[in-house]
């Protein structure tokens, strides 16, 4: 009897410890049939998987009647006083109540066909919750109300669905972020992966999974910095090339100004291929190697700089990682290089302000720089996506009757998307080029495939000869929906290194409190067989790097390769 009395006296009061807290709970005999060690942070998991899914499926929500991000400011205080298991229940269950009846709601999900992914919901039933508070939110999992979608209205373009985020409150303050705003960051952005990321499943580890490290993250960050960190790491580990940040905070981390020079990432070695001339008057060549920036290793700077990219894979990790390396927090700084008779020179460089669209404007290659289209002298017509509109396109007819090969170059973002037409021009047949996945409307989490998207028309009169398209780890989300077009000729192939594998719609910005930034990729993108294409891009027949020597000497190694296979093809 003694035994038992004590095993009930250390149960009644167990100690609940949080970060910098330790709270003593209480409770009634009756209690203890549902008593179990826990800890705040698994109650705050729970509270962010309860919040987001009911802003997405409560009708009361999904039709405007609550500021959502308000209403979780003001209940946080309470949620996390302390309560028992029971009284932690039935607070949540008061709070749904409180928002209003459920009405019927939409057809069970079984209706929707082809169905890539869907929300796993398996949460409601393994979280301890009581079955009055399972019910309900069974019941809303069951059968969506999502009728006024106030958050999330869905778009459709030609049979193609994405959603567009609307009503989000825009968070100004970017220092002295609280605690309950710092929780409201993880559970926006988290819910946001969780019902409107197609890729969610490539997430590793699972998504799911990662909440509780975010909640940790910034419950523990104590200065503006660590919270940027925090923000910074949860939008990198969605590794999307398409998921960027941007904030005051951010810029002050990375560093206001830039060195004049552009550094690209050359058999692992940061090479510079830019130098401004009117600043660097030729005391930088290019070629040179970037040696360290303000006494620190190059390789130092890329290992601090690696954990907060958000990339799709190793290709766009290291062009990104490369863009950082010139970024600096004063007007000017010091730079130890090396010339290409392996001498290091030290030098102080003044830097200007960064501006994020100037490094598009730098072209890694003369052709791009030259012209749009041409025909060569060996009647290989050189077109440059980059700068390519669409109304240019009819003027190239005309040359394809003389053209012994094309080589379409990808290796820039595209000015103007022209894959649909282009593909008139080199396409025998209408031909499927990729299947969607559409997010369904009113069934927020769920994807499913549509129908397969065709290009080209049925025609005898298309180009029949060689194509080359030439991509590398620029080539990414349109630029890479193009390249799968060319990829579609009779006579193609691709030459280059892995694409950015980061391909879709875009979402437009999220705010985040502490005056953040961020978007996510919100269409997925298939091969027809439904293949993957994120995080993969676009495999070349012929794998060839810009190389260092290449670089000095100026020549353009995958341009010559694509003339070499040009001429190897001819008849």
């Amino acid at each position: 009897m003694k035994k038992i009395i004590v095993v009930l006296f250390i149960l009644f009061s167990y100690q609940y410890s949080s970060a910098g807290s330790s709270i003593i709970w209480s409770g009634k005999p009756k209690d203890l049939t549902i008593f179990a060690e826990r800890t705040q942070t698994e109650d705050l998991v729970l509270l962010g998987k309860i919040w987001g899914f009911l802003k997405y499926y409560h009708p009361a929500i999904t039709n405007g009647k609550f500021d959502w991000d308000a209403e979780l400011l003001k209940f946080l205080p309470q949620y996390t006083s302390g309560l028992t298991i029971a009284g932690r229940n039935k607070l949540l269950l008061q709070w749904i109540n409180d928002l209003g009846a459920l009405s019927s709601g939409l057809p069970n999900d079984s209706l929707i066909p082809n169905i890539k992914l869907k929300p796993n919901f398996k949460w409601i039933r393994n979280s301890r919750l009581s079955p009055a508070l399972v019910a309900v939110l069974t019941k809303l999992s069951e059968s969506p109300s999502n009728v006024g979608a106030h958050y999330v209205k869905i778009l459709n373009d030609d049979g193609v669905s994405y959603p567009l985020f609307e009503h989000e409150t825009n968070y100004t303050e970017s220092s002295n972020i609280s605690q309950e705003l710092k929780m409201l960051a993880v559970y926006k952005f988290w819910n946001v992966i969780e019902y409107w990321y197609p890729y969610k499943y490539l997430i590793s580890p699972k998504w799911e999974s990662l909440l509780s490290k975010f909640i940790t993250d910034v419950s523990s960050s104590k200065s503006d910095t660590d919270y940027t960190i925090a923000i910074q790491r949860m939008i990198a580990s969605v590794e999307d090339s398409h998921s960027t940040v941007i904030g005051s905070q951010i810029d002050e981390k990375n560093g206001k100004w830039e060195l004049p020079i552009r550094v690209k990432i050359i058999g692992g070695q940061a090479v510079i291929y830019y130098p401004d001339p009117k600043v660097t008057d030729k005391t930088i060549q290019t070629g040179d190697l970037l040696k360290s920036v303000n006494g620190v290793a190059v390789d130092e700077i890329l290992k601090s700089k690696i954990p907060f990219i958000s990339a799709s894979n190793k290709a766009s990790l290291m062009r990104d990682a490369a863009k950082l390396l010139t970024r600096i927090k004063d007007t000017s700084a010091n730079i130890a290089i090396e010339d290409k008779n392996g001498v290091t020179k030290e030098l102080r460089l003044k830097g200007k302000r960064y501006n994020a669209l100037a490094s598009y404007k730098i072209y890694d290659f003369p052709y791009q720089k030259d012209s749009t289209f041409f025909l060569r002298a060996d009647s290989i017509l050189y077109i440059n996506i980059g700068t390519l509109k669409r109304a240019q396109i009819p003027a190239l007819k005309p040359f394809l009757k003389f053209a012994k090969g094309i080589i379409f170059d990808n290796r820039l973002y595209p000015k103007e998307p022209a894959g649909d037409l282009l593909s008139e021009f080199i396409l025998p047949r209408k031909t499927a080029l990729v299947k969607f996945t559409n997010p369904v409307k009113g069934y927020p989490g769920f994807f499913n495939f549509s129908k397969p998207m065709l290009i080209g028309k049925d025609t005898n009169d298309y180009y029949k000869g060689p194509i080359i398209t030439l991509v590398n780890q620029e080539t990414q989300s349109t630029g890479e929906f193009i390249a799968m077009s060319f990829r579609l000729a009779p006579k193609s192939l691709i030459v280059g290194s892995m694409t950015a594998g980061a391909d879709g719609n875009v979402s437009t910005l999220i705010s985040l409190p502490g005056r953040f930034f961020t978007q996510i990729t919100v269409l997925g993108v298939y091969y027809p067989n439904g293949g993957e294409t994120q995080r993969i891009g676009l495999v070349p027949d012929y794998t060839v790097y810009q190389t260092l020597q290449g670089l000095r000497d100026h020549r353009d190694e995958l341009l010559e390769k694509a003339v070499s296979l040009i001429k190897d093809q001819r008849p």
